[in-house]
C-alpha cells in the first residue's frame, strides 16, 4: 500500500563519464499508486541544467533492501574488507 507523503531524495555526485558530469538520484516515492525506490542517472545538459538520463529503474521497497545488502557485500568483497 503506498505510504510516501513526501518523497525522499537523495543525490550521488559520480563525476564525469565521457567527458559528461553525471549524478545518480535515488528517490522514494509512489508511482501508480505502489511504493517505489527510484534510481535514475542524471547528467549535466548544455544549458547548465540536470537531466535525467534513460539510464535507471525502480524496486519495491522490500527488494530494494535485498539488492543494496546484495551490492553492499559485493563492494566490500571487492574493497578486501
Amino acid at each position: 500500500m503506498a505510504t510516501a507523503a513526501t518523497e525522499q531524495r537523495t543525490i550521488i555526485e559520480k563525476g564525469p563519464r565521457r567527458g559528461t558530469p553525471e549524478r545518480i538520484e535515488v528517490r522514494a516515492t509512489v508511482y501508480q499508486g505502489h511504493d517505489v525506490v527510484h534510481a535514475r542517472i542524471h547528467y549535466l545538459s548544455e544549458e547548465g541544467e540536470w537531466r535525467p538520463s534513460p539510464r535507471g529503474f525502480s524496486l519495491a521497497p522490500e527488494i530494494a533492501l535485498e539488492v543494496g545488502a546484495a551490492m553492499v557485500a559485493a563492494a566490500r568483497q571487492q574493497l578486501g574488507e
